[in-house]
C-alpha cells in the first residue's frame, strides 16, 4: 500500500509540475491585437501585473513541484519514508501555501 501511494505521489507531483509549465508558456506567449481605426495596438502578458505574477508564480510552483517530484523518486527508489516530522510537517506546509496562492 505505501508504495502505490508514494507512485501516485510522484504521478500528481508531475503533474502539476507540467501543467504549471504549461500555463506559464501559454500565458507568457499570448499576445492579442486590436485594431481603432486605423491603430492597431498589440497587447502583451506583461502590459498587465496580474499576468506577470501568474507566470512567475506557476514557474515557482512548476520548480517546487519538481524538486518535491524528485524527493519522492528517491524515497521510492531508496524504500525509505522521511526520518523527521519536522520535515514532513515543512512539506505538508509548503504544499497548503502553494495551493492558497495558486
Amino acid at each position: 500500500m505505501d508504495g502505490r501511494l508514494r507512485v501516485g505521489e510522484v504521478a500528481l507531483r508531475c503533474l502539476i509540475c507540467g501543467l504549471a509549465v504549461l500555463v506559464a508558456a501559454l500565458v507568457g506567449t499570448d499576445t492579442q491585437a486590436k485594431k481603432i481605426v486605423y491603430l492597431e495596438r498589440k497587447a502583451k502578458f506583461t502590459d498587465m501585473k496580474a499576468s506577470v505574477f501568474l507566470v512567475i508564480f506557476n514557474g515557482i510552483a512548476a520548480c517546487y513541484s519538481l524538486i518535491q517530484g524528485l524527493r519522492c523518486m528517491v524515497s521510492l527508489i531508496r524504500r525509505d519514508a522521511l526520518l523527521n516530522k519536522p520535515t514532513a510537517w515543512l512539506i505538508f506546509s509548503c504544499d497548503q501555501v502553494k495551493g492558497i496562492y495558486l
